[in-house]
């Protein structure tokens, strides 16, 4: 098998596997059905075994085995043409299958007493799927023999080929258990359906109780799992959602829903409720820009994101405060002084409180103002790349001072940056020193796109095995 990378790891060179195909074993992979014929039937002719694959049901090519039979005795005949019990020795000629297995086969005279030659009725051939294995009751089978006679449920065993629990079709297989001397023998088939009562009831459907208000609409994060298989759906490709009734806060009250529409192979429609609740700024990004006036100290130009990314129009709070080091100020402060803002909702839709950092510092010595003197490079690793310290070392330089990170900025945030191509990084001014070691304090923000290269990947193979089309 040769497999070929893309996307974040398109540098990596194509691959060969090279695998074993474990043969299929007769007994364990392929099993055989017991069987009881006429002897009017077979003659000097070899009587038809079922042979399956023991997950499906599907019959094997009577091309692949070979089939020899003893008699009660033990010795082997050519061919099981007289009444009486033999052993059917199954045996594959193909490579690709191994082991043996062994059925009974019944001959009688009367085949009136053969199940084979009988019919079955199901009550309803549809039954409602649980997640547990679905089973025939008694009084939902009819079974009637030849001559159109009911079978009385004490003479046969029904039991299941391949799955009886997921939704599909399901094989059950009638075999007969009398043990009179002219009882019945040999064993017939049915099939019937398991299916989902209502579209839907085989998944697990995950919401949160309240989603955080948001401007756009309150839009819950589901999860669906489908407990058949294990896999977790994906939003716009196994369903689609619509939100009612979520751009206000309902407090506890689950007035909010979203209806979830299937697609492709899964077809169902789900309502869920929840509750829109104030969002709070604490879970909030809030930023400040810092100012280069004494008059603007109190004045900076604020940023809030909520946890999606998207800015809170300012409208929706107001600044109650400004601290350093933690106390109250109401007049400028020194420059060079890291200034922290506060500021609260001022509508219902909020609650919380945001607080940001910012600088008062001279114009001249804005941390936008420097200049790149090497660009950044860094390769794809498998999760977001963030910028080490020796990353960032010879970077920039303002005013014939080359910058060093965390001693005159500090990052504070990345974009795009799981992922490869280019990805932003955003730094901020702090207090430090300039290259004569004197006191540099710097202040503002600075966006800079820095590339992520493909990564090359490596890998180990420890071999693997494919059996009956699985991997093992």
């Amino acid at each position: 098998i040769r497999i070929s990378f893309k996307g974040n790891y398109s540098a990596t060179s194509p691959q060969e596997i090279n695998f074993t195909i474990a043969p299929a074993v007769f007994g364990t992979d392929i099993v055989a059905a017991d069987v009881a014929v006429m002897t009017q039937s077979v003659s000097s002719a070899k009587p038809a075994i079922k042979v399956m694959w023991k997950d499906s049901g599907t019959l094997l090519n009577k091309k692949l085995y070979d089939v020899t039979f003893k008699n009660a005795e033990g010795k082997e005949v050519s061919a099981p043409s007289l009444a009486g019990e033999y052993t059917a020795c199954i045996a594959p000629i193909d490579g690709n299958f191994t082991g043996s297995i062994n059925a009974k086969l019944t001959v009688v005279n009367n085949k009136n007493r053969d199940l084979a030659k009988g019919k079955v009725k199901l009550a309803d051939p549809k039954k409602a799927w649980t997640g547990s294995p679905v089973t025939l009751e008694a009084d939902e089978i009819t079974v009637t023999d030849s001559q159109g006679n009911k079978v009385d449920p004490s003479c046969y065993n029904v039991s299941y080929i391949g799955n009886n629990v997921n939704p599909g079709k399901v094989t059950a297989m009638i075999t007969a258990n009398d043990t009179r001397a002219d009882g019945y023998v040999g064993s017939l088939y049915t099939t019937f359906i398991i299916k989902e009562e209502n579209p839907g009831d085989s998944l697990s459907f995950e919401i949160p109780d309240s989603v955080p208000y948001a401007k756009s609409g309150a839009k819950p994060a589901i999860k669906i799992t489908d407990r058949v298989t294990g896999k977790v759906l994906k939003e716009g490709t196994d369903y689609k959602l619509s939100c009612s009734n979520n751009k206000n806060v309902t407090g506890d009250k689950k007035s909010a829903s979203v209806k979830v529409t299937g697609k492709g192979k899964y077809k169902f429609t789900k309502v869920l409720n929840y509750a829109v609740t104030a969002a709070d700024f604490g879970g909030m990004t809030l930023t400040a820009k810092d100012v280069s006036s004494a008059r603007k100290w109190n004045k900076p130009s604020l940023t809030l994101k909520d946890a999606s990314g998207k800015t809170v129009n300012s409208k929706c709070y107001k600044i109650t405060g400004f601290e350093v080091g933690g106390k109250s100020i109401s007049e400028a402060p020194e420059e060079g002084t890291m200034i922290t803002v506060k500021i609260e909702p001022v509508i219902a839709e909020y609650t919380g409180v945001a607080k940001a950092d910012y600088c008062f510092v001279n114009g001249s010595k804005l941390i936008y103002k420097a200049t790149e003197i090497k660009k950044i490079s860094k390769t794809y690793d498998g999760s977001v790349v963030k910028l080490s310290n020796s990353d960032m070392t010879g970077w920039l330089t303002l005013n014939n001072t080359t910058l060093k990170p965390g001693e005159n900025f500090v990052v504070t945030d990345y974009t795009r940056n799981d992922r490869t191509g280019a990805a932003k990084v955003t730094i901020r001014g702090i207090a430090g020193k300039d290259a004569a070691g004197n006191l540099l304090v710097l202040g503002g923000i600075k966006t800079i796109t820095f590339s992520i290269e493909t990564k090359r990947g490596t890998w180990k193979n420890e071999g693997a095995a494919l059996i009956g089309g699985e991997w093992k």
